[in-house]
């Protein structure tokens, strides 16, 4: 695991306990114990949001289960949609514009390379193809929660953007530095978190609200 990890472990369930309850706090514990890709995403989640307790339980029961069968937790439509559209709201007006904004200080830092140039292009397709995304399922919410829609046809799936900003981190990953002041090595930091909550949104998504609508 590298230091990153590491230091995020140490850190990320304190900052994200306070306030919580004793057994959020427990769950949060679970997963700083668990080195696994599967729990840094669902950390990275929790640092970002603040899902519904009972939506953070199946999250750290799918981590322990050996079968991959999503764990059965207490979970209503109405509950899963809303933690959808909280994390299109954060998408919108939190990562999008903070990773906009260390796009912006690295290409000044380093106006002359080419590959962050190509990195950048590839991040707006990205961008662009993540914001019509939102903007398509918030549409079908709407439409399902009036009861205009059927519950199959709230959802697009996230695959290939996901996968897209992959090949833009390990692409960025090659031009930077570990030291924390460098903006490359920020702007990867982002992109990393935000490739991570994506990962579990399109959990929620797939495998916990599109068996309920069926």
């Amino acid at each position: 695991m590298n230091e990153r990890k590491k230091a995020n472990r140490k850190t990320e369930p304190v900052q994200a306990a306070n306030g919580m309850s004793t057994r959020r706090k427990e769950i949060l514990n679970i997963l700083n114990q668990q080195e696994s890709n599967w729990s840094q995403c669902v950390m990275d989640y929790c640092g970002n949001h603040t899902p519904d307790t009972e939506l953070l339980h199946t999250l750290v029961e799918l981590g322990n289960n050996d079968t991959g069968r999503p764990a059965t937790r207490v979970l209503t439509k109405q509950a899963v949609i809303a933690e959808l559209q909280r994390n299109h709201n954060y998408y919108l007006n939190h990562a999008l514009p903070q990773i906009s904004l260390s796009f912006s200080r690295v290409l000044a830092d380093r106006p002359e390379h080419f590959s962050l140039h190509l990195c950048h292009t590839l991040y707006e397709v990205f961008e662009r193809a993540l914001i019509e995304h939102i903007r398509e399922e918030e549409h079908d919410f709407q439409a399902f929660n009036k009861g205009l829609k059927a519950g199959q046809d709230c959802f697009h799936a996230h695959h290939d953007e996901t996968a897209a900003l992959d090949q833009i981190i390990e692409m960025l990953s090659e031009q930077t530095t570990s030291k924390s002041f460098d903006p490359c090595h920020i702007l990867v930091l982002r992109l990393q978190n935000l490739s991570n909550d994506l990962k579990i949104h399109t959990f929620v998504e797939e495998k916990l609200l599109m068996p309920m609508l069926k």
